[in-house]
């Protein structure tokens, strides 16, 4: 599960993201709970286009939000699949949360750089646009801390996620990349 991520306007990278996604709407920064709206990447006409975004799809029965779906069912669940196969998302970070049995926290991101891609998919609800965060099974150090983890996108997949269902289907199940974690 990913509860709580990263996204450090400290960043080069993610202050250009702000600057370019052109909301009136104040776009949250620092530690990202749900139901903080920030940036997220669209496709849109020939390149990606970051929006503004509220983190997670309201629940049927009105309480609480859906922040999560598990990419192993994501095609399965008729709440997810057609927003999945139609809107997809990815979502900038510099970072993600994970919490150990004894409630420690620690921050992680990607080896080779400080930004992090988290694949998810968007809906509009009530007018404005909802997503959710993908998870899978953890893998190598997270694996360590916690059970599931984000699905972490390559720089140079951005494109191929946003635009290319079957492409996209097959990075559910590709294998994550390095990262590396601090205890915050």
């Amino acid at each position: 599960m990913c509860g709580r991520y990263q996204f450090s306007e400290d960043n080069e990278v993610i202050s250009e993201i702000i600057r370019n996604t052109g909301s009136a709407e104040r776009i949250k920064t620092g530690e990202i709970f749900p139901t903080d709206r920030v940036p997220v990447f669209v496709g849109s006409g020939q390149a990606p286009r970051p929006v503004a975004g509220v983190w997670g799809f309201p629940k049927y029965r009105g309480k609480g939000v859906i922040i999560n779906a598990r990419a192993e069912t994501v095609l399965e669940k008729p709440m997810f699949r057609n927003v999945f196969l139609r809107s997809r998302c990815v979502i900038p970070s510099t970072g993600f949360y994970e919490w150990d049995k004894s409630k420690n926290k620690f921050l992680f991101n990607r080896k080779s750089t400080d930004i992090l891609y988290m694949a998810g998919f968007t809906d509009i609800v009530n007018g404005e646009i909802r997503f959710v965060i993908l998870t899978t099974g953890a893998a190598g150090v997270i694996a360590e801390i916690h059970e599931r983890m984000p699905v972490v996108l390559d720089g140079e997949a951005l494109r191929d996620w946003l635009y290319d269902s079957s492409a996209a289907v097959s990075m559910l199940d590709k294998k994550a990349p390095e990262l590396v974690y601090k205890l915050c």
